[in-house]
């Protein structure tokens, strides 16, 4: 039988009759399920094709068509993956997107995309058997990794096996565990980058500030993060604006204040007890964080999130009179 114009019939053995419908059938779906306003037109052509496959059939049975050496395959239409910046940077298998922020860092390092990344697996377990997922952060900048935390940031687990950089803190203890925060704590008109990493046990966390700071003379950025920084259940951390300047307020237990055998910790994690304030701002002289001013809480309290929430419009009235 003759091809019809602009039509290409393929020739399959008898035995294969039902293979060709079948495959005939498959390019209609495809057709009707891509293309809503083709359904009247795809349904008519895919009869005739069908129609003209099985004459085909019958005139291969009677010799009069020679058999190909292979069928013709129906082609594969793949779905589009959604296109996102930096995804050769890492597997999106392995890693999901939990925030993205656009950011400028001065004039020599402007339009710049900062991820922050979550593992989509569970990579280990907390001290209450709880799943722990891994923490990644990208700056990317026409699609090359300006900073990459697992490169330059992830240091090994300490001396008891904990390692309170690789694990992002749940909402089950800090609800700021996988926030991701761009701002001026240096106070030179350059953002940083904030976010956390840290460890989950059964009834207490410990939780880092990374604070990424771009210094264009090497083109890089460094951690300036300092360990007094670390949050707990006990120990919290919040930015204030004093005047122009950023501070960092510490809240903290005053163990000064108790002896060995009634510290709070030899109690239970959350008794309440005395507590410091400690306000941190950057100097350039030393290129670091340093300690300018302590203040007593108003009283006792058992976490630091209480403290803070408490006294916080006390502290913000103290630190603003220290910088008259």
């Amino acid at each position: 039988m003759a091809d019809k114009p602009g039509i290409h019939v393929p020739a399959y053995p008898p035995y294969d009759k039902i293979a060709a419908i079948k495959q005939y059938r498959h390019l209609e779906g495809y057709v009707n399920l891509n293309n809503k306003s083709t359904y009247s037109i795809s349904l008519t052509c895919c009869l005739i094709l069908e129609v003209i496959a099985l004459g085909s059939l019958r005139s291969a049975t009677a010799g009069q068509i020679s058999i190909p050496a292979s069928k013709p395959s129906i082609p594969k239409f793949r779905r589009r993956s959604q296109a996102a910046s930096g995804t050769t940077l890492y597997d999106p298998a392995k890693w999901s997107v939990i925030r993205r922020r656009r950011a400028n860092f001065g004039p020599t390092l402007s339009g710049c995309e900062v991820l922050l990344l979550k593992s989509r697996l569970s990579t280990d377990t907390g001290g209450a058997g709880q799943p722990l997922y891994d923490v990644h952060l990208l700056v990317i900048k026409e699609s090359k990794a300006i900073y990459d935390y697992l490169k330059e940031g992830l240091k090994p687990p300490d001396s008891n096996g904990i390692n309170v950089t690789k694990f992002l803190i749940s909402d089950t203890f800090d609800h700021r565990g996988d926030t991701l925060d761009i701002r001026d704590v240096t106070s030179d008109g350059v953002p940083e980058i904030i976010f956390h990493s840290g460890f989950e046990g059964a009834s207490d966390y410990a939780m880092l500030n990374h604070i990424l700071r771009y210094d264009r003379s090497t083109m890089s950025f460094t951690d300036i993060g300092p360990d007094e920084f670390e949050e707990s259940g006990t120990q919290q951390l919040r930015w204030a604006t004093i005047r122009g300047h950023s501070v960092a307020v510490v809240a903290r237990r005053d163990w000064d204040a108790w002896n060995a055998e009634t510290a709070p910790e030899h109690q239970c994690h959350y008794c309440e007890g005395p507590y410091l304030y400690d306000a941190y701002v950057w100097d350039n002289m030393r290129n670091s964080f340093s300690l300018y001013r302590t203040l007593k809480a108003t009283k006792k309290f058992g976490d630091g999130e209480s403290a803070l929430k408490t006294d916080w419009p006390y502290i913000l009235a103290n630190l603003a009179s220290a910088h008259k």
